[in-house]
């Protein structure tokens, strides 16, 4: 199989399913080993912080979106990359798990804040 089918089955398995991962909570890490696309809605009633799950398990272009179900005041989000910090109903960013001199990292795409 060469290279670039593998890249194209692998890509097409992300898009395929999205799977919800539960919100873990304050301090909580959320949970995406073994799922290539998944989405968490986070429910908070004070100022919280999540933490994504090690991308180094994870293929590349893994993503993870991190949607504000109810919020108080605001969620931080904390990745290798940078911290999103979420602050009402309906805020939302997207992970992406990237290659950094070889090393799988997750890296904010997008956020609406």
């Amino acid at each position: 199989m060469s290279a670039h089918r593998a890249a194209l089955d692998e890509y097409k398995a992300l898009a395929i399913h999205t799977y919800e991962v539960p919100d873990p909570g304050d301090t909580g890490t959320i949970d995406c080993a073994g799922k290539g696309k998944t989405i968490c809605k986070v429910t908070s009633a004070g100022a919280e912080t999540r933490v994504l799950s090690a991308a180094t398990d994870l293929p590349l272009g893994a993503r993870c979106v991190v949607l504000v179900d109810v919020v108080t005041t605001s969620v931080t989000v904390e990745s290798d990359d940078s911290d999103l910090v979420l602050n009402g109903d309906g805020d939302a960013g997207e992970f992406i798990v990237a290659s950094n001199a070889g090393t799988k990292e997750w890296r904010l795409c997008w956020s609406n804040t």
